[in-house]
């Protein structure tokens, strides 16, 4: 089984990246999206099972030239801005939490791939909060359960 991790680079993917390095016989393998190297430097993939590829998610472009390339069975999208409770431009937010998790939703259920998609979000995500990053993560959130109703696998 393929599997594309998208946002390898932050807090969980780089815990997930090394907790499935202990079961690389269930895979066929791993390939690790990153925009930026925050956790992802630091992780030691030396062997067969991984391999790794820049993607923006925000960049339809981008995200279609990482699915031809990674050709996974399954994504495990997990890519994300990082939360500042001062408020900041609510555009990166948008581009990369909600428009980002779109690209990889339209880009898959409008393609010739059968692919499962894996939607890991915040506790932001909850409503509760009415910064940038809270609003994008829930948006997210409804956008992804609208998507599994109309059809994304």
């Amino acid at each position: 089984m393929r599997f594309l991790l998208v946002g390898a680079s932050g807090f969980i993917g780089y815990h997930l990246v090394k907790k499935l390095g202990k079961f690389e016989q269930n895979f066929e393998k791993i390939v690790c999206s990153y925009f930026s190297n925050d956790y992802f430097s630091t992780l030691s993939m030396n062997n067969d099972l991984f391999s790794s590829i820049k993607c923006d998610v925000s960049d339809i472009e981008s995200v279609k030239l990482t699915l031809n390339e990674s050709k996974p069975d399954v994504i495990l999208f997990m890519a994300s801005t990082r939360y500042f409770p001062k408020p900041r431009n609510s555009r990166d937010h948008e581009n990369v939490n909600v428009f980002g998790l779109k690209n990889f939703i339209d880009y898959t259920k409008n393609s010739k791939f059968k692919t499962k998609l894996i939607f890991l979000n915040s506790g932001a995500a909850d409503g509760s909060k009415t910064d940038y990053y809270s609003l994008s993560k829930t948006r997210a959130s409804d956008l992804f359960q609208t998507e599994k109703k109309v059809g994304i696998s």
